[in-house]
């Protein structure tokens, strides 16, 4: 076993009875919504470090060893909160390393037989079978419970666990795999501060936008519904339902890549060019995206006005549903202005980093 190597888990509780998600959310610590209920570091599940109770002492005195943990920013997130300095620490992170051994463009699995869940009991399952407390490990998981002594022992025996992977994903790496992904685990210090700082959101100068936003939206459908209407006078096919030009049937056609494409190419008569469509597409369907109608502007604009109000009336619907519908969600979740991007490393099947859509 390699000296240098130590693991660290965190058990985490919320302090609220109505909202269990707290305790997935560190920063609800610097509310005093959620804490920290067991901290273990070491190389055993016997706890030769064990529960700290002087965790800046701890982390303070590990200087030289890597510590790995399993998705180690919302550990690293948690000792934040808390107030503790450990930027010194060398983190590394054992699902991330898990992911680097084994994930190809072909299979997730270790045994190269269907997609893997990157869970620490799911990679134990898979990996850890001959390990001492492999049976207790994987019976203490199947039930959770608020117990201090289990708590305390699960997270005893996650911390060995995270520890044994990780010297197994040390051995399984090259040379070249593990310089690449020391430079990756450099990432998790900064990402896990940006998660417990936040952003400061301007929710007022949004809230403003938005009714621009739905005004100039608002102006361009009942234009586009003009058009419609006279369109249709001119080649004698008025429709006959009373709530065709009702303005949430519009919104609903206008969203719906069909029926914008009979609207744009039946009834007002645009030109369809072949060259808008790939020559990898699999279906005959005409395409309405954003490059199509800028090819459509360009070489019809002219002659229909229609296509640049479809065009803009779409990207203000999705400014409107990306950029200001998301911030009062995220306010009525967070009850504050200030933003928490939780960013998750090697999240992807090449490697990228993501972020993560739910607190």
């Amino acid at each position: 076993m390699n000296e240098n190597f130590l693991a660290l888990d965190i058990e985490t509780q919320s302090c609220d009875s109505e909202h269990a998600e707290y305790a997935l959310q560190p920063w609800r610590s610097m509310e005093g919504n959620a804490k920290m209920v067991t901290v273990m570091c070491g190389p055993m599940a016997s706890g030769t470090y064990g529960p700290h109770d002087d965790l800046p002492n701890m982390l303070g005195g590990l200087g030289g060893h890597f510590i790995w943990g399993w998705n180690t920013p919302f550990d690293v997130a948690w000792l934040i909160a808390a107030g503790i300095d450990c930027s010194k620490v060398l983190w590394l992170d054992a699902m991330s390393a898990a992911k680097r051994c084994f994930r190809s463009q072909h299979t997730d699995h270790p045994s190269g037989a269907k997609l893997v869940s990157w869970s620490l009991s799911n990679i134990a399952k898979l990996l850890l079978t001959d390990w001492e407390h492999y049976d207790e490990f994987m019976n203490i998981k199947k039930q959770f419970s608020f117990d201090q002594a289990y708590l305390d022992r699960r997270c005893a025996l996650d911390t060995e666990a995270t520890l044994l992977l990780g010297q197994l994903f040390y051995a399984r790496m090259s040379q070249r795999q593990w310089d690449t992904f020391l430079i990756e685990c450099e990432a998790i210090y900064p990402v896990a501060l940006a998660w417990m700082v936040g952003s400061r959101f301007n929710i007022e100068r949004a809230r403003k936008l938005a009714g621009e936003v739905r005004e100039e939206r608002c102006v361009l459908l009942r234009e586009l519904m003009h058009a419609h209407y006279e369109a249709a006078k001119r080649s004698g096919h008025l429709p006959t339902n009373p709530d065709t030009y009702n303005e949430a049937a519009w919104e609903k056609m206008i969203g719906s890549n069909d029926q914008l494409a009979t609207f744009m190419y039946d009834i007002m008569g645009v030109p369809f060019d072949e060259d808008l469509r790939s020559s990898k597409a699999k279906s005959k369907k005409r395409p309405v995206n954003k490059g199509a109608l800028t090819f459509l502007i360009e070489r019809y604009g002219n002659k229909f006005p229609c296509i640049a109000m479809i065009r803009r009336y779409r990207e203000l619907k999705a400014q409107e549903d990306k950029f200001l519908k998301g911030p009062e969600k995220a306010l009525n979740h967070l009850q504050c202005t200030t933003m928490r991007h939780y960013a998750k490393i090697n999240a992807t099947y090449t490697g990228r980093m993501t972020y993560g859509s739910k607190c």
